[in-house]
């Protein structure tokens, strides 16, 4: 069963076998609230905001030099799967976490934004 505190329904939408906060607590806060952004911008509502949201993290990110931990708990699995599961440049995003690449990640997420403000 879900509800609105426990086992929300936009961060278990993805049907990967894992929640966002499976991935998001083993990471610094800007890379965190990346991937959360990223992971919930289809299923909460509001994708224009999430989407703008998870690139103002992404840059502050990048700006600090914060890496993506893949090494602790089912990080590399997540990613992997989400790359697997999405497509263009949302699968894009999520690879370019997986490899640390920021500035491919914002690269995918300025073309989501602009996609999704049309």
């Amino acid at each position: 069963m879900t509800s609105n505190v426990n086992h929300p329904k936009h961060y278990t939408c993805r049907n990967i076998g894992y929640e966002c906060i499976d991935i998001t607590q083993y990471q610094t806060f800007c890379t965190g609230n990346v991937i959360k952004y990223l992971w919930r911008h289809n299923g909460k509502g509001t994708p224009l905001e999430d989407l703008q949201k998870a690139r103002w993290y992404a840059h502050r990110a990048s700006t600090m030099q914060e890496q993506v931990d893949l090494n602790i708990g089912c990080c590399r699995t997540i990613l992997l799967r989400l790359v697997e599961t999405t497509g263009g440049y949302e699968s894009a995003a999520w690879y370019g976490l997986l490899e640390n690449e920021w500035h491919a990640v914002l690269h995918a997420l300025d073309t989501m934004v602009k996609e999704e403000s049309k």
